[in-house]
């Protein structure tokens, strides 16, 4: 006996006596369709990405200079890749910090813009709804021990010595 696959119309004999049912709910050996990822829905809190060392280059802080630097492309595709999926995404930095004004802010939607192909909101300030914080400076530590958890913090670069 001989059927067509509902899936690939490719011919199918069946070799044993289930003259009337397909094998398999009528579909051949064919292989799996490939899934589109998941695109996450209601995805609760939010990303902090600091801009300066973590998504944009940096070399320093000036004075009343607002520009920002050349896009660090792993993290730009990074956040990119976030907000396909639904998370959402804040740049935090301490641009914005007081006493600074909001005038920075212009400027670094414009580069989430061009860069990352939409306008992102700005903070200087973590709240409870932050699920995780991207950031050349921070030093993870173990919950509740305050220490460390890895070393390469070691190796970072110092933009401000402690004395």
């Amino acid at each position: 006996m001989s059927y067509v696959c509902q899936k690939c119309f490719r011919h199918i004999r069946i070799r044993y006596g289930h003259d009337d049912i397909m094998p398999y709910g009528g579909w051949c050996f064919c292989p799996p369709e490939p899934k589109p990822e998941p695109v996450a829905r209601d995805v609760h809190g939010w990303i902090g990405v600091d801009l300066d060392g973590t998504l944009a280059e940096y070399s320093g802080w000036k004075p009343g200079d607002h520009s920002i630097g050349k896009p660090i492309q792993p993290m730009v595709d990074r956040v990119k890749e976030w907000l396909r999926t639904g998370h959402k995404v804040k740049i935090m930095t301490a641009r914005v910090s007081p006493p600074t004004n909001d005038d920075v802010i212009p400027d670094i939607q414009k580069w989430c813009h061009e860069h990352i192909g939409q306008v992102l909101e700005v903070t200087s300030t973590k709240d409870y709804a932050m699920i995780e914080l991207w950031d050349d400076r921070a030093v993870r530590v173990k919950a509740n021990e305050g220490h460390p958890c890895c070393d390469h913090h070691h190796s970072k670069p110092s933009y401000h010595k402690i004395t």
